[in-house]
């Protein structure tokens, strides 16, 4: 019984820390008096608090508020750069990486290539050595407190490896995690990169105030990220999102799962290159990437604008059946080619409008991402970001 109370008291203790941190985290500056009006704790809990988390140089001090008579109260602040975290996303044509600090700030990012026919040794050393790379830029080593990795596909029961993705298949089964923890000393976090983005918007982009929403993340695939009562839900065997895989056209192309008529055979970044190829009779020895293609569309390239406007059809459609069926209050738009959106935006909301259940359309929000190139590489920060606000206590 008395280990029992013990830890209850020891949740409790690491839930109301959580709550002050956090608290902290989302104001510019707050007093031990507001810390406490606003968390509902005792003043004597918020000062044993403060001073615990100033002793760990995690807050600090930031001036005095004016008296009104009384004591004057002292400001606190967070101390961003105590603690740092790194976020990788991998990708199927490139890898993105960041450091990130308590403040969801990015203090460094870089951008490298991968080649589509990588080995799972060359992806597992090249991993290691973007990590590597990430936390020598950091100027103190030891303030980083962990590291997140995303990609495409579908990850283990126990989140520690992928089992399943289409465009990068020399991911399966990769034993990233226990790798990089070896190698570095450090909690590493997977995810899914879809479910990333998602992350992001709710902590920091247009998602903050939603408990319900959905992130749509347009990369060399598709995906959505669906946020339930402000939690990641993954679905029964941690498939949900999968948009890129269903069905669109009956009898249609090859996709990289193995099945035909997907939707990444008609709205992907490798659709895109191979319509433009096919419409425009380009040397098929000639590299074209999305690019190009978006280069060629702002130089006025009739064939390339079209590429992107029948992009915007499919993507429209297949947004149309994602409200249909879930009825969200808000999609958030990310991924690469969200960046190219001028060239298919008129024609992704003439579908949607055209393919949604009648005044339905009127009253779910869209909003296009902020960062939608680095959404997923922000949430792969998030990851242990999170764990160390301890995030999912509090919500």
């Amino acid at each position: 019984m008395a280990q029992k109370i013990a830890g209850r008291h020891a949740l409790m203790k690491k839930i109301n820390r959580a709550l002050v941190l956090d608290l902290i985290r989302r104001k510019e500056a707050i007093t031990r008096l507001d810390l406490a009006t606003e968390t509902g704790l005792d003043p004597k809990t918020i000062t044993n608090f403060t001073r615990e988390l100033m002793s760990e140089g995690i807050i600090g001090g930031a001036g005095f508020e004016k008296s009104t008579g009384g004591r004057k109260r002292e400001r606190l602040v967070l101390n961003p750069g105590a603690r740092l975290f790194v976020g990788i996303d991998i990708g199927a044509s490139h890898m993105t990486a960041v450091l990130m600090n308590l403040k969801g700030e990015i203090v460094n990012e870089a951008f490298y290539p991968l080649k589509d026919s990588i080995s799972p040794a060359e992806l597992e050393t090249k991993v290691i050595k973007i990590l590597s790379n990430m936390i020598n830029t950091a100027s103190n080593k030891h303030n980083i407190h962990g590291a997140g990795l995303v990609a495409p596909g579908l990850l283990s029961r126990d989140q520690s490896s992928w089992v399943y993705s289409a465009n990068i298949r020399a991911l399966e089964n990769l034993p990233l995690k226990k790798a990089l923890e070896k190698q570095f000393d450090l909690p590493v976090f997977l995810e899914d990169c879809s479910r990333a983005s998602a992350l992001s918007e709710k902590w920091f982009g247009k998602a903050v105030e939603r408990s319900d929403f959905m992130a749509l993340d347009l990369g060399v695939g598709i995906g959505i990220g669906i946020v339930f009562n402000n939690r990641l839900y993954r679905g029964q065997n941690g498939a949900a999102g999968e948009i890129g895989h269903s069905t669109v056209v009956r009898a249609g192309e090859l996709c990289r799962c193995g099945k035909k008529g997907c939707l990444e055979t008609v709205a992907s970044v490798p659709a895109l290159v191979e319509y433009y190829r096919k419409k425009s009779a380009a040397n098929s020895n000639r590299p074209i990437t999305l690019e190009t293609i978006f280069s060629q569309a702002k130089d006025g390239n009739k064939i390339a604008r079209r590429v992107f406007t029948r992009y915007g059809h499919h993507l429209g459609v297949a947004v149309a059946n994602i409200i249909n069926v879930f009825d969200p209050g808000l999609i958030v738009i990310c991924g690469g080619v969200a960046c190219t959106r001028e060239f298919f935006q008129d024609s992704f909301e003439e579908s949607l409008n055209k393919n949604c259940i009648p005044f339905r359309e009127d009253n779910i929000e869209i909003q296009w991402s902020d960062f939608p190139k680095m959404a997923s590489a922000m949430g792969a920060a998030v990851l242990p970001l999170k764990e160390y606000y301890n995030a999912d206590l509090i919500q």
